[in-house]
């Protein structure tokens, strides 16, 4: 498997998110851009986890044709069984050896995937072959400041989760992966990113709880000191 170390089906399994999503501007504006040239513009989400992004987006864009992509069959079932016919294709697919045709899609969207794969040249390298001439792209992922840190830690390295296989430490080494691909970048921005208050106890005390009481009050969030949702939308442009 490309994307490496994850049992991805595990992880599936285990983390099950909830409740709809709001949609990101750069990710409307971009939808917004393609819809007004052609209403059924067609987008692809990699990394589509439980679906709660994509439900939202077809209730905003009815007409969008919106293809689901994930490594997980298990998450893929799941999206089917949320969205059943509103999707137009499925595909259980990993992005950095991905089996989905060039040229296919006139908007890519991934949010916090690209941190979890093994080489993220190889996943821009794909999102480029995979993206129609003129497509948009909207990538977003972890961004952390000096002197950051969080309770969790793989390979001696202080993480804000488990499992990513990087955080990104230069917002000019996130755009050179772009750049570096001959992919127009169009806006980029950060966002302090925001946990439930909750959590590190959750976690240090290993409890695991479906009680509506604490689902309630892990709505309650603090920002994490020097960390950052960093989101780059962007244009393929062959000619």
């Amino acid at each position: 498997m490309v994307e490496g170390m994850i049992d991805y089906e595990k992880y599936a399994k285990k983390h099950i998110y909830y409740g709809n999503e709001n949609i990101d501007d750069f990710l409307e504006k971009i939808i917004n851009i393609k819809i007004k040239s052609n209403k059924n513009s067609s987008l692809l989400d990699i990394g589509a986890g439980s679906g709660n992004i994509i439900s939202r987006l077809k209730e905003i864009f009815p007409t969008l044709l919106i293809s689901v992509s994930d490594i997980s069959k298990i998450r893929i079932e799941r999206i089917k069984i949320l969205m059943r016919e509103k999707i137009n294709k499925y595909y259980i697919d990993d992005i950095c050896n991905s089996k989905i045709p060039s040229d296919s899609y006139d908007i890519i969207n991934s949010d916090q995937v690209i941190e979890h794969v093994m080489l993220d040249i190889t996943m821009i390298k794909e999102i480029k072959r995979i993206l129609k001439d003129k497509g948009l792209f909207r990538v977003s992922s972890v961004y952390k400041k000096k002197g950051a840190w969080y309770f969790h830690k793989n390979n001696n390295e202080r993480l804000i989760d488990p499992t990513h296989l990087r955080e990104y430490t230069s917002i000019e080494n996130f755009k050179k992966i772009f750049t570096n691909q001959s992919l127009k970048i169009i806006d980029i921005k950060t966002e302090p990113i925001k946990y439930p208050i909750l959590d590190p106890f959750l976690t240090i005390m290993k409890i695991k709880s479906k009680s509506k009481f604490i689902n309630k009050l892990r709505g309650l969030k603090i920002k994490i000191p020097k960390y950052y949702r960093i989101t780059i939308v962007g244009e393929k442009n062959d000619f």
